[in-house]
């Protein structure tokens, strides 16, 4: 159990990467605009 929570944890972590990663790439590209 306690593995399969770590494993869940790194998961989400990446995923938070990726989300946070494409905000940023769109927040940048919006603020280029202006």
């Amino acid at each position: 159990l306690k593995k399969k929570r770590e494993r869940m944890s790194k998961h989400g972590q990446s995923l938070a990467r990726i989300y946070i990663d494409a905000i940023l790439k769109r927040f940048k590209r919006r603020s280029a605009k202006d």
